[in-house]
Parts: structure tokens; sequence; C-alpha cells
């Protein structure tokens, strides 16, 4: 009996699928419509339960059909043709077909579903506007968010990601996508910036604490749990600490028409698949490790055996999935300004040979005017003769003046080393001064010529003094 309850309509269409995500979307799409053609909101719970009254009633199945398309019309188109597909799909296992033109003509109806557009005006941010937001993100939310923008996971398989799918010893650090993780039920390899490691690194440091203080105070957890999950959390965790991290840094702005935020969390892929080429990484090689299974080209398949040439291709692009350190930037700024190093340098060295030429040019000026200097007084003090009674000095014999003159004339051609010794020639001797020589050789020397001349004066004087007293005294 517990066999047959674990068999209903639900589980049947479920089990035909294997990815985890594709299990998701299934389940979300039929309660929805069931719940549109029940009148009552569903939970997982009561999923399998509700299945099984629809069928047990006799219902009219093209009128719920066409009133739950009513109800979605606000979706956007790839989630309009995705729910109709699962729609149909469970219909039909259970003996409710609608030829091809029913569901054609019911999509045509909705004048966007002529092809998988999407609805929202999103974008993708710029690294300066994720920065903002993550700002206000915790710890946690943080390192969520830096690994979805830097690897190009979806959602749900970066929720489903394990401790043992990364590899933290690589470079760069490698993730394993498994098939049951994936859209497409394919595995895949993916990788982690620098950036985005670093603050996993301090997630992982208090990410069991997380866990135990969750699990005492949330009904998903029960005490004691353990998860394997690098981020034992779920969507709605996801959806709520993005949410108030826009609205804290600004930029909550929703589409008019969905009412679906501008910078939603699947923006991060855009922000991935907009960001990576700019390092020369080929487009389809990025879209293939975001798993978009519809791009992918002979080229990707090659490298998806090949992870070292994928790991150097996405090191090559690494920087401008930069956030917080736009090393992008900061390449191209060592780039621009690598010229005007050179020309400052260039500057420098000028500037220096300046100074240099100025230092010596200060240096001769000062030993001309000090030369000059002491040459003016020099010459002075050679043109000057004292008066020996005043100041009891007497100058210098004429052979030594004469002497001075020469040493004034050589004064000017010579080093500034001699002036001291030249000065020596010019100095007034004192009559009391030996200065180290024989007194009688000085007052030779210094009466010489001086003395002649008086003795000249006075013999002329006394002949004519004689001849004068003689006269009046003669008889």
């Amino acid at each position: 009996m517990a066999e047959s309850t674990r068999e209903t309509r639900i589980s049947r269409y479920i089990g035909l699928y294997s990815a985890e995500s594709t299990i998701t979307h299934a389940k979300s799409s039929l309660r929805l419509f069931l719940g549109s053609a029940l009148g009552r909101k569903l939970i997982a719970e009561t999923l399998e339960a509700a299945g099984e009254q629809y069928f047990a009633e006799r219902r009219d199945y093209q009128t719920d059909v066409e009133t739950f398309f009513k109800s979605i019309r606000k979706y956007a188109p790839k989630s309009i043709n995705m729910i109709l597909s699962f729609v149909k799909g469970f219909l039909g296992r259970n003996g409710v077909k609608f030829d091809e033109y029913y569901w054609r003509d019911l999509k045509g109806k909705h004048k966007g579903l002529k092809g998988n557009r999407p609805l929202t005006e999103d974008q993708a941010p710029t690294p300066e506007i994720l920065r903002k937001i993550l700002q206000f993100l915790p710890l946690h939310g943080r390192a969520f968010a830096l690994a979805a923008s830097s690897s190009g996971m979806r959602l749900g398989e970066s929720l489903r990601l394990k401790l043992s799918d990364i590899e933290l010893d690589k470079e760069p650090v490698r993730i394993h996508i498994r098939r049951e993780y994936t859209k497409s039920g394919l595995a895949r390899p993916s990788f982690l910036s620098k950036e985005a490691v670093d603050v996993l690194r301090e997630w992982l440091k208090v990410r069991e604490k997380w866990l135990q203080a969750a699990s005492r105070k949330s009904h998903l957890y029960p005490k004691g749990a353990r998860d394997e999950r690098v981020f034992p959390f779920s969507h709605g965790t996801v959806y709520a600490m993005w949410h108030a991290a826009l609205a804290k840094s600004g930029y909550s702005d929703k589409d008019p028409t969905t009412g679906i935020y501008k910078y939603h969390f699947h923006t991060l892929r855009k922000y991935f698949r907009s960001r990576l080429p700019r390092g020369g990484v080929p487009v389809d090689v990025t879209q293939g490790i975001m798993g978009e299974e519809g791009y992918l080209s002979a080229e990707y398949r090659r490298l998806k055996d090949d992870p070292e040439t994928m790991a150097k291709m996405y090191k090559q692009g690494e920087p401008y999935l930069a956030v917080f350190s736009n090393q992008t930037e900061m390449h191209e700024f060592r780039e621009e300004t690598k010229g005007l190093r050179q020309q400052v340098q260039d500057l420098k060295e000028r500037l220096q040979q300046q100074e240099e030429k100025v230092k010596r040019g200060n240096i001769k000026y000062q030993v001309e005017t000090s030369l000059n200097e002491t040459l003016t007084s020099a010459l002075s003090i050679g043109n000057t003769t004292p008066e020996a009674p005043q100041s009891g000095l007497q100058p210098v014999s004429d052979n030594r003046r004469r002497s001075q003159g020469d040493s004034q004339k050589s004064a000017r051609s010579k080093p500034v080393q001699s002036v001291s010794l030249r000065l020596r020639k010019f100095t007034l001797i004192s009559q009391d001064a030996h200065l180290g020589q024989p007194l009688p050789r000085l007052q030779c020397s210094r009466t010489s010529s001086f003395h002649a001349r008086l003795r000249c004066i006075l013999r002329k004087r006394s002949e004519t003094c004689g001849s004068e007293i003689s006269q009046e005294v003669g008889p």
C-alpha cells in the first residue's frame, strides 16, 4: 500500500526527468496549473494529492488550460513557453490531448510568444554597480554572488554545489558542475576568480557555525543537521538577500510591465557573458562555460576535454570579471602611464643636471666674490701710508712695496689658497714686533731710505743756517 501511495500521477510524470533543475521547474509549473484549476494555492507537500484530485473530478480541461494561460500572461515569454510545455506533457501523459494547432493558436494569442525573447528590460550590471550592491550583502550572500558572477553558474547550480566539487588547490580554482545539477543534464567544468575565492575562503571559515545557528531556528534544518553544500540555503534566502541589497544600494528599479527588478539575480550571468570575452575568450567558449548548450560549437566540445587549455583561456579573461579590484582598469592605467613615468624620470634627471650646474655656478660666484673682496682689502692696505708716531706702525720698505705690486698683479690669477700667504707681504710691521726676525735687520730695512732723505734735508738746512749765522756774527 505504501508503494501505491508513492506512485502517483505527479510522481510518474516527474520521474521521467533526471536533472534536478528540470524537476524543480516541472513541479513549480504543475503547482501553478493545478492551483489555478482547483482554486487554491498549492505547496510541495500537497502537489501529488492535488494531481489525483484533479483527474478524479469531471472537468473541462480546455477551459482550465485557457483560464490558466490568461493568469500567466504577465510572465516572460520564455517562462510561459516552459510552463505550457510541462502542462501539455502532464495532461498528455494522463490521456488529455489537444492537437498541435490548439497549442500554437493558444501561444499566438500572446503578442510576445513568437520566440523566447525575454519580456523584462534588464541589463548586465557594471563592475561599479555590482560593487555597490555586494557591499550590502552579508558574507555568505557576497560569496554566493561572486561565485555566480565569476563562473557563469545558474542559481540552482550554485545552490547544489558541494564542497567536493571545488578544487581550491588549482589555479584558477576549478568547479565540477555535475550532470544532476545542470539544466541540460550534461556535466561541465567552470572556474572561480581570485576575488571570488578570497571571499569564499572567508565564508568557509564560519560556514559550520552559521549552519548550526540556522538549524536551530529553521524548520528546514533539523538540529545537528549536516549539509554538504557549499551554500546551505534556499532560493528564497538568496532572493531575500539580493532584493534587500538592491533596495539599500539604490538599484531597486523594476520593469514597469513585469514588475521584475532590472538588476535581478539572473543578471549576474549576463555580467559573466559580457565581461569574459573582453579578455579574448571566444564567445562560444564563454557560453559553453555558462552551460548554454544551444551555443556549443565543435571548438568548445574539443576544449571541454582539455581543462588545462580552458583554464588558461579563463585566466586570460579573469581580470575583466573583477568587481572590488578592477584589475582591467589598473592594467590599462599602467599601460597609459608607462610613457608618463618615463617622461617624469627624464625630467628628474634634467632637473638634477640643472641643479648641479646652478650649484657649480654658485660656488664659482662665491669664490670670485671672496677673492675680489680679499684683493680689494689687500690693495687698500697696500696703498695706505699710516703715520708712524700715531699708530706706532711703520710701512715696509720700497723694495717690499715693489714686491707687493708684483704680488697684487699676480693675485688675480693665482688660487685662493695662496691669498693668505700673499697677505703677509702687505701687513704693517710694528716697531716693537720681532716677527721671528732680528730687530736690527728690521730697523735697517725700515729706515734706510727715510733716514737718507732726512740727512740730506738736515745737511742743506745746516749749511744755510751756518752761512746766515756767520754773516750776522762776523766782524
